[in-house]
């Protein structure tokens, strides 16, 4: 009777029925990737070569070692991987699929292995499954008709390797095994006590007494436990094959969402896209047509003076011929409308354009939170009815902390002077600091490129910083004490009665020097579009208006009951208007760019600022007012229709 010993998994069909590669696989060591020799099964039934499991028990040096399949742990042997089971089925496959797995020609002689034992070649015509033996045709009768050997399986070679390959391949589960201790005696009993396969032989003799049985009978229970081990795999590797295809289609899925992300995405950026140019082209429309409707009242105007000039140059025209060829008589009769044009002409003229407009711009910011959108607006030279201050702030931690002077840069953000206690760069939204520079300052200015000019109060020098609040020129040698910057980009430095220029392109002075009035204490200078230098005296208790020659232009000390007293900060708007901070009565005046009064800014009896030491205008054309601790905003310029 004959039963299938076939290790789980592999199936004794045909080898045409399988594909060759699941044998070989099964075969392999995972070592080292070579058809296995001397197989050894681990605790865990992984198959590997003797000699690669010795050499992975020895790296590992440890009481416990890991499978180099599956990484479970398992006691090494005291002999090493030697002591492990053996793989005997699989070393009878190898021994029956070596050739095949190899890929050796099929019209490779077999040699018969008896006679080779005599250095004779005879060709093997079958093989003795039991003795493992390829024999000719002779010896297989002598085989065959020997009494011990009459039960051997032998198996006729047809010369077709496939053939052949598969008849042994069934043959292996019916082949015969023989004890070790009784080489002539099969193995077929199962010893109960000891849990041993014998032989007839061991049962008498070293198991006598012992509960023996069949071992064919035994094997039964095993092999259902084999196959249900089998029928669990194929639930295993189902289960598995079920969930990898779950996770290949989530896989599908994470593509399609992320490509439909993606497409979302793509679609949402290119309609805020949209939305910022539309915003944007918006804001460039109302720049040109606020251009278009300036330009066209500029040339509205001019052509109202040229026409005043051209009656002008007329009637000077007929006034030279009369006064050249006119009889007197002819003269006297014009005597009336002489003196009314007389009259006329020795009134002031009306030359003053009162559409007048600037635009502001202020920035967008991008921050984390989201966008904020840079707007253009236009602002007349039109002074509000009703000015009053619409809100103030505490940026500094210090609230006592005195401050000297401010500036506002290109981008937007305000810088605090503050003497000893340095330098503050502000959001212009938040108010939050944004950067600290330690140096003894009291006048700065604003430079192109977000630079800041700056008086370095300890040594009396002029250094330009970087929008980081970085060193990045220390100017030529000049003593300074106030700054200001041309529109141009020129500095302007005032120290001891003298006017000096420096270049920031070319980071040079210029030669040109003015020698101006000094009364001691100039805290504040400022410079308008014409490049005139606007001067505030502190001790004088004026402002005084100073050409680029040197020429005086004008002086002012206040106006009525309204004085100047300890005049401080000082800066021009959009306009050329002047506006100066009075610091010793607690207003603020606002002048032309002739430097007559038009109003106060801030009050006593209103606004309440103490002290007030500096002002500016930033990029929204709102008067930032300085004083210890706080700033105050002020919008006092009327706005244009959009």
């Amino acid at each position: 009777m004959s039963k299938d010993f076939t290790q789980p998994g592999i199936s004794m069909a045909s080898i045409g029925d399988q594909d060759e590669e699941t044998y070989r696989e099964v075969l392999t060591c995972p070592i080292c990737l070579e058809l296995l020799t001397d197989p050894k099964v681990t605790p865990c039934m992984h198959t590997i070569c003797c000699g690669c499991l010795d050499k992975w028990i020895n790296q590992k040096g440890q009481e416990k070692c890991p499978c180099p399949v599956c990484t479970i742990e398992f006691d090494p042997p005291t002999g090493g991987a030697k002591g492990l089971k053996g793989n005997y089925i699989l070393n009878d496959m190898l021994d029956t699929l070596r050739r095949r797995l190899k890929k050796e020609s099929d019209s490779t002689i077999r040699h018969c292995d008896i006679c080779l034992n005599e250095d004779e070649k005879v060709k093997a015509t079958s093989k003795c499954i039991d003795c493992d033996q390829y024999i000719c045709k002779a010896c297989t009768k002598s085989h065959i008709y020997t009494k011990v050997l009459k039960d051997h399986k032998v198996i006729q070679l047809t010369g077709d390797d496939r053939k052949d390959t598969n008849a042994l391949l069934e043959m292996i589960p019916k082949r015969m095994k023989f004890c070790a201790f009784h080489p002539d005696e099969q193995l077929k009993f199962y010893c109960r006590s000891c849990n041993e396969v014998l032989c007839r032989d061991c049962c008498i003799t070293t198991h006598s007494g012992h509960k023996c049985e069949n071992l064919n009978e035994n094997v039964k229970q095993d092999m259902k436990n084999i196959g249900s081990l089998i029928q669990i795999s194929l639930q295993r590797e189902e289960n598995v094959n079920a969930v990898i295809q779950e996770m290949n289609d989530y896989k599908e899925k994470i593509e399609r969402n992320a490509s439909d992300m993606k497409t979302k995405i793509t679609k949402d950026r290119q309609a805020q896209h949209d939305l910022i140019d539309k915003y944007y082209n918006g804001e460039e429309a109302k720049v040109e047509r606020f251009k278009s409707e300036g330009l066209k009242k500029v040339d509205a105007h001019i052509n109202t003076l040229q026409m005043q000039n051209g009656i002008t140059v007329s009637t000077r025209h007929l006034l030279d011929t009369q006064q050249q060829y006119g009889h007197p008589a002819e003269i006297i009769n014009m005597r009336k409308e002489i003196m009314k044009k007389t009259e006329e002409w020795s009134k002031p003229q009306e030359l003053d354009f009162d559409s007048k407009f600037t635009l502001t711009y202020t920035h967008g910011t991008s921050v984390f939170l989201g966008l904020r959108f840079g707007q253009v607006a236009s602002l007349k030279n039109i002074i509000k009815g009703n000015v009053k201050i619409e809100r103030d702030v505490a940026p500094f931690k210090d609230e006592k902390m005195e401050l000297q002077d401010l500036t506002v840069l290109d981008n937007g953000d305000i810088v605090t002077a503050h003497h000893k206690d340095g330098i503050n760069i502000l959001d212009p939204t938040t108010h939050e600091q944004k950067l600290h520079v330690d140096m003894n300052c009291g006048s700065v200015a604003s430079a192109p490129d977000n630079h800041i000019a700056a008086v370095d109060g300890d040594s009396n020098t002029l250094k330009l910083l970087d929008s980081n609040g970085n060193i990045d020129t220390t100017m030529p040698s000049v003593d300074a004490y106030s700054t200001a910057i041309s529109p141009e980009g020129t500095v302007v430095v005032f120290k001891d009665g003298k006017l000096s220029f420096i270049n920031t392109k070319t980071k040079t002075k210029e030669e040109k020097v003015l020698s101006v009035k000094d009364d001691g204490i100039i805290p504040s200078i400022a410079v308008n579009s014409r490049n005139e230098i606007i001067i505030a005296y502190n001790n004088d208790n004026s402002v005084e208006g100073i050409s680029q020659n040197g020429k005086n232009l004008f002086k002012y000390q206040g106006q009525d009951q309204e004085e100047l007293n300890n005049p401080w900060g000082t800066c021009i708007d959009p306009f050329d208007n002047i506006i100066v901070a009075s610091n010793g009565n607690k207003l603020v005046h606002l002048l032309n760019p002739k430097g007559k009064f038009l109003r106060l800014l801030v009050t006593t009896k209103e606004d309440q600022i103490s002290n007030p030491t500096g002002v500016v205008v930033d990029k929204q054309g709102r008067l930032i007012v300085g004083k210890r601790g706080k700033l105050y905003y002020i919008s006092y310029l009327e706005s244009c229709v959009n």
